[in-house]
């Protein structure tokens, strides 16, 4: 199995650097998403034990 030159790796699907980038968007994407996530979830745990005190306390 030989070694694919730069010419033919840029030839394949519209080369090899469009696929890398489209790579690390994507990865951006996931860790965009998953720190969302993780965001919302800490808030809704804090509005959460918040009324839960307002509830106790009343």
């Amino acid at each position: 199995m030989r070694e694919l030159s730069m010419c033919e790796m840029e030839n394949v699907d519209g080369g090899i650097i469009p696929a890398i980038a489209a790579g690390f968007m994507a990865y951006n994407y996931v860790v965009a998403v998953y720190s969302a996530t993780q965001i919302a979830t800490a808030a809704g745990v804090v509005v959460g034990a918040a009324a839960t005190t307002a509830a106790l306390t009343n």
